[in-house]
């Protein structure tokens, strides 16, 4: 009897590793950027841990249109050959909602998803929100809705060096000028 329950303990471990190595994440990489004005920075959007056989799913995103701006979009069509839709870009309030990727083979394990453009406009810090789409919902083979764990990226729009140096010397000569006008 204690032969038994040693087996059935181990059998139970052994289902609940093969749950945990099941992570079924999304994230966006790099998960940090730093970049000046003006400069571009692709984030990988990568399927991760997957054990189910995925057929597709939807996303949206966010993030501060006065930090960056989306400039490309693009979903990998080798893995995603039956549908893809970029989905609907709102500049103005930084969104982009809909996109779709769909497939008649399925992907399991770690897979391409595509990838986001953005350029920096300004200096400031912003993330990448992403969300699940609930009319779009990530589907395995069996036509079961899956969780997903998504992992955001940020942003950050620093300003050029000389931008720096010229503030420091205009901070440094204010007690020149307060001397003077006293």
């Amino acid at each position: 009897m204690n032969t038994l329950n040693k087996l059935a303990a181990a059998l139970a471990l052994a289902g609940l590793a093969g749950t945990a190595a099941a992570v079924n994440d999304v994230s966006l990489t790099p998960a940090n950027s730093s970049l000046l004005p003006g400069g571009s920075v692709v984030l990988t959007l990568q399927g991760t841990g997957f054990a189910d056989l995925m057929l597709g799913g939807g996303l949206n995103f966010s993030w501060n249109p006065d930090v960056v701006d989306l400039t490309g979009v693009t979903i990998d069509g080798s893995a995603w050959e039956f549908e893809r839709n970029t989905g609907l870009h709102d500049p103005a309030s930084g969104t982009l909602n809909g996109m779709i990727f769909a497939s008649f083979a399925g992907r399991s394990g770690d897979f391409a998803i595509g990838s986001l453009t953005f350029t920096a406009d300004k200096p400031g810090t912003t993330t990448v929100a992403m969300s699940l789409m609930p009319s779009q919902p990530f589907g395995n083979d069996l036509g079961e809705v899956v969780a997903v764990n998504l992992h955001n990226a940020t942003i950050a729009a620093v300003p050029e060096p000389g931008t720096w140096a010229l503030f420091a010397l205009g901070a440094g000569l204010l007690p020149v000028l307060r001397r003077r006008a006293a």
